[in-house]
């Protein structure tokens, strides 16, 4: 597993298993340690323009799709928001 798949599964966990504020710098900072990540390196790179720039852009495409909430996932051009809803976004992908 990719240190990216690891620090999101991680995180997730975090947020929606024990219910944790993930805007928490030193959370995100604690995750990225435990998956095996240089936290000072993690931390220069969350700060690091053009990481910035894309969190923004990505976050802007976000919106003009809909996306108003987390988790939101999308399959072709079909929308699925919410926990309850990723059996119905597993089902979608099998029948591509």
């Amino acid at each position: 597993m990719g240190c990216p798949r690891k620090y999101a599964v991680a995180i997730t966990a975090e947020v929606y298993g024990k219910g944790t504020w993930p805007l928490d710098e030193a959370l995100c900072l604690r995750v990225a340690r435990e998956i095996g990540l240089d936290a000072g390196e993690f931390s220069a790179l969350l700060e690091a323009s053009d990481i910035s720039s894309e969190i923004e852009r990505s976050c802007l495409r976000a919106a003009d799709r809909g996306v108003f909430g987390v988790p939101t996932c999308f399959v072709g051009e079909s929308m699925f928001w919410g926990n309850d809803r990723l059996v119905l976004v597993e089902k979608a992908l099998k029948q591509l």
